[in-house]
């Protein structure tokens, strides 16, 4: 799951961050993405 965004009137900004669900435990865990696409 990529990460939210913050917006207001003025402002956007996506977070960039990038999660995974382990669906057995219920636990997030952040994904460090490289290479040429990565976040």
């Amino acid at each position: 799951m990529f990460g939210g965004e913050y917006a207001t009137t003025d402002q956007f900004y996506h977070y960039k961050d990038l999660w995974c669900l382990d669906l057995k435990t219920n636990v997030w865990r952040e994904i460090k993405a490289a290479g040429e696409y990565g976040l």
